[in-house]
């Protein structure tokens, strides 16, 4: 059994939790605090993996998945809110919300092709 309660974990699920916070504060055009946020995700996101790498009982399996997923969704929040903001084009969001979801998707296809039948 892998505790699912380390650090790097639970600054993951905080990075995921920043993401809306950082997406409404640009639709209200606060960019000051935005930043802000925007720069306390990034040092999640260095901490996390500075923790994960340093302290093996830190390591964990659901941690090496919620880790790019906390990036893809704070990655896909900013660029969203930036388009309703009219700050960036559509077309530009559009390419990286696909390319988001088709690395998604190749992940599940290459780890369902690599397990083993039950």
């Amino acid at each position: 059994y892998e505790n699912p309660w380390t650090i790097p974990n639970i600054l993951s699920m905080a990075r995921m939790g920043l993401a809306p916070v950082l997406g409404y504060l640009i639709v209200e055009e606060n960019f000051n605090v935005a930043l802000g946020v925007f720069v306390l995700a990034g040092v999640t996101d260095l901490l996390d993996g500075f923790i994960a790498r340093n302290w093996a009982n830190q390591k964990s399996a659901l941690g090496s998945a919620l880790d790019p997923l906390a990036d893809k969704i704070l990655i896909s929040v900013l660029y969203v809110s930036l388009t309703c903001a009219n700050l960036i084009p559509v077309p530009l969001t559009s390419v990286i919300l696909v390319r988001d979801a088709a690395l998604i998707a190749a992940v599940f296809y290459v780890r369902y092709k690599t397990l083993s039948p039950p």
